[in-house]
């Protein structure tokens, strides 16, 4: 019977063959790919899910020393460790897919972990005796990050197990230990650790992250005046560039910065109550091969800051972890650099897409200063540098001190006798070393220290 068909009724059969052929190969690369890149997300977040842990893990270890230790140079060892660990943990905390909670208390316990941890260190530099009021404190801290580190170790072993999903998809698609049991996603887990701060105690203490300058007002919202609800969705819809429908769920914070806080499945967006300002993006999108360099990022973020509204803003230091640049911004005015001010912005290098943002720095220091000239001289000012640095420029800036306040410096880029890079912050009132920094170059970009 085939042989009976002619060349024109054969053809259509042969179309249909090759267009059904090229739809399955695509479906199967499409698949394929998918697959492949469900298997490095979730690969990416088993690391961070796992570095946290050892992050928390080292924090326990060392309050457990902490609590005994009392001369100098062993609280100096560990303040160090603390410090770094506690910046590796919010670090790894932050790689996880977790835009749809919120672990506010969370960081704040890993940030005031590594900063209290200072101050005792500073204290007992000056010949200060730690008080059992302080050493108390030590205590409560072991305690809370043991329970930490117990439900961290917890939750690696049910990611593990195959119980919980790495890539937090929906409960119903879960595989549970036991069909009885309502299926738990990463989110549920981390929302119980993050009630388990809620006595967390109040801090008052030197130093830059304490309570009572993280409850600091700020002057410019103040000032402004109240949105709505709706009016903050449409904010929200414009400066993420998606429609107002994607937003499926919606909080309030009413914190130092009172926002109305939107969220999608992968992105949560804060706009302030007063004024309407962005106060933070967090997202939890995956950056694939990087195509973009970091200075491309700079120019991306800059372009965005001008966008949602925050000008004056120059770019200063950036890092890149697992393709996505962070770029530091400070608020410039008079040709003074106000590090005082600071926002943050991060950058996919494989898409360009504009990841996480964070302007709580810049809302809560950020008023409208009147620099006068500096008493001394530049020339003055580099007499007090070390004879060991050369200098290489000097700018205007304005810098926190650890109580909360702000200096009016020179800040002296400077190339050390081994030719490391140093910043030295002189008064331009007193001509007193106010701050020294460390440049630090890495792959991952440049750092202070």
């Amino acid at each position: 019977m085939i042989k009976n068909l002619t060349r024109r009724q054969v053809r259509p059969w042969l179309y249909t063959i090759c267009v059904v052929s090229v739809l399955g190969i695509f479906a199967y690369t499409g698949t394929k790919r998918a697959n492949a890149y469900e298997t490095r997300f979730d690969a990416q977040q088993q690391r961070a899910l796992s570095e946290l842990g050892e992050y928390v893990d080292n924090i326990q270890l060392d309050l457990q020393k902490g609590v005994y230790s009392n001369t100098p140079p062993m609280i100096a060892s560990l303040s160090a460790s603390l410090w770094r660990d506690a910046t590796g943990a919010k670090n790894s905390l932050s790689q996880l897919a977790l835009s749809d909670i919120t672990l506010e208390k969370t960081y704040k316990f890993l940030t005031q972990v590594g900063d209290f941890t200072v101050y005792l260190n500073r204290k007992v530099a000056n010949n200060e005796e730690i008080t059992q009021k302080e050493r108390d404190l030590l205590f409560q801290m072991l305690d809370y990050s043991a329970e930490l580190s117990e439900n961290i170790s917890a939750l690696r072993t049910a990611v593990d197990n195959g119980e919980i999903s790495p890539h937090n998809m929906p409960a119903s698609q879960i595989k549970a230990k036991d069909s009885k049991e309502q299926p738990r996603t990463m989110s549920t887990n981390f929302v119980d650790m993050e009630q388990t701060m809620v006595d967390f105690p109040t801090l008052i203490y030197d130093g830059p992250f304490s309570d009572h300058i993280l409850k600091k007002e700020s002057k410019i919202l103040k000032k402004e005046k109240g949105i709505t609800k709706e009016e903050a969705l449409k904010l929200a819809s414009k400066y993420c560039n998606t429609e107002p429908k994607t937003f499926v769920k919606f909080e309030e914070e009413d914190g130092n910065i009172k926002s109305y806080v939107f969220s999608t499945k992968d992105k949560t967006v804060a706009i302030t109550k007063n004024g309407g300002y962005l106060c933070y993006i967090l997202g939890s999108q995956w950056a694939s091969q990087a195509t973009l360099s970091p200075e491309d990022a700079i120019e991306r973020a800059t372009a965005f800051l001008d966008t949602v509204g925050y000008k004056n803003m120059v770019s200063s230091y950036y890092t890149v972890v697992d393709g996505i640049c962070t770029i530091n911004f400070a608020y410039k005015t008079d040709d003074v650099i106000c590090y005082t001010d600071l926002i943050k912005v991060s950058v996919s290098l494989s898409d360009g897409k504009i990841i996480s943002f964070d302007a709580r720095g810049f809302l809560i220091n950020h008023e409208e200063r009147s620099f006068s000239s500096p008493k001394i001289s530049v020339e003055n000012a580099k007499e007090n540098l070390s004879h060991a640095l050369t200098v290489e420029s000097v700018r205007l800036t304005n810098i926190p001190t650890d109580r909360g306040t702000e200096k009016y410096c020179y800040e002296f880029k400077c190339k050390g006798v081994k030719n490391d890079d140093v910043l030295v912050y002189i008064n331009c009132d007193s001509g007193n070393e106010e701050q020294i920094l460390m440049l630090i170059y890495g792959d991952g970009g440049t750092l202070t220290k």
